[in-house]
């Protein structure tokens, strides 16, 4: 299953842009902190939902670094087929022009 490169591109940014929000968010998200005075079930808890709220975070970073990487690895190679397919034309025009250039001056001879 071959992802299309604007599909892949979507999906990279959509992941950084959630990133983004939920650090943003963070305050909105986690909370205000437990108390000296809390119990142990409530710090318990907020421990957890921090734990998620991390793990969350650098699951979005990972996944839109490794998203960026197949991005990085199409283009080049794409770009890499370029590079022949012009090298590829400079030749055959280089090839072209002498030949014309050979049959200019066996004439002219």
């Amino acid at each position: 299953m071959q992802i299309s490169n604007r599909t892949l591109k979507i999906i990279t940014t959509t992941l950084m842009v959630l990133c983004l929000a939920s650090l943003i968010a963070w305050p909105v998200i986690m909370g205000e902190r437990p108390g000296p005075h809390a119990t142990i079930a409530v710090n318990k808890a907020y421990a957890v939902r921090f734990a998620e709220y991390i793990g969350l975070i650098v699951l979005f970073l990972v996944l839109s670094g490794v998203g960026a990487l197949m991005i990085l690895r199409r283009s080049t190679a794409e770009f890499k087929e370029m590079q022949m397919a012009n090298m590829r034309e400079l030749i055959e025009a280089t090839l072209e022009q002498n030949r014309k250039q050979d049959v200019s001056d066996s004439s002219v001879d």
